[in-house]
């Protein structure tokens, strides 16, 4: 049995990858389990080996091997000592929360700015009033902003900032992932029914897109 894990790749993406995997390899027995923004193919039979291989060659950049995506970006950081910053409005901490749920992140997480209301960004996220009236302050402007102070500000090589609305269905969260002298790569995605859904697609959304970002040296939205 072997396990193939994806990020930010949706089931439905999936289905025709899948249904020619099948063809090619078909003593093989595939379950597909899948969470807020990533998914995970279980693939059993003689041929799981060559299968997972053939999977992962179809989505060279979005696979990790590690339990979660939290886990992928944890390893990822212990391992090659960088630092990482965290802005976040609407998931109210949960980002750093799934990093630090786990052992040694102090090893690179330097710490997350929970600014919610409009003030505190302006004041410790150093976004202008301007901004924050137009486009306002969920926008993809005041995210890369976010971005560029906690790079400017902390020391770090890596940041995240994430703005939007978790509690209303349809609406825009914006995410941005910048490293110190690259280009910010910054995008939305648009929430569903549930706030508790919501924050958790945004935090696996930005996990996901930092952990391509770092690993794989790909951007996820621009």
């Amino acid at each position: 049995m072997h396990e193939v894990r994806l990020t930010l790749v949706a089931e439905a993406e999936l289905e025709g990858h899948l249904a020619d995997l099948r063809r090619h390899f078909s003593k093989t027995h595939l379950t597909v389990m899948a969470s807020a923004a990533s998914v995970c193919v279980r693939i059993e039979g003689s041929a799981s080996q060559e299968a997972a291989v053939w999977l992962k060659e179809r989505f060279p950049t979005y696979v990790f091997a590690e339990e979660s995506i939290a886990a992928a970006v944890h390893a990822h950081y212990t391992t090659h000592r960088r630092f990482l910053a965290l802005a976040e409005s609407c998931t109210g901490g949960s980002l750093a929360a799934s990093l630090v749920a786990i052992p040694n992140a102090s090893q690179f997480l330097l710490g997350s700015i929970v600014a919610y209301n409009d003030s505190w960004k302006r004041h410790f996220l150093k976004v202008p009033s301007l901004l924050l009236k137009v486009p306002g302050a969920v926008s993809p402007d005041v995210a890369e902003v976010m971005v560029q102070t906690l790079l400017a500000e902390s020391g770090a090589d890596d940041a995240v900032a994430i703005t939007g609305f978790a509690g209303e269905i349809g609406k825009p969260i914006y995410i941005a992932v910048g490293r110190c002298g690259e280009r910010c790569d910054v995008g939305m995605i648009q929430t569903k029914k549930s706030r508790l859904l919501n924050i958790d697609a945004a935090v696996e959304t930005a996990l996901g897109a930092l952990y391509r970002r770092v690993a794989y040296k790909a951007t996820t939205f621009s």
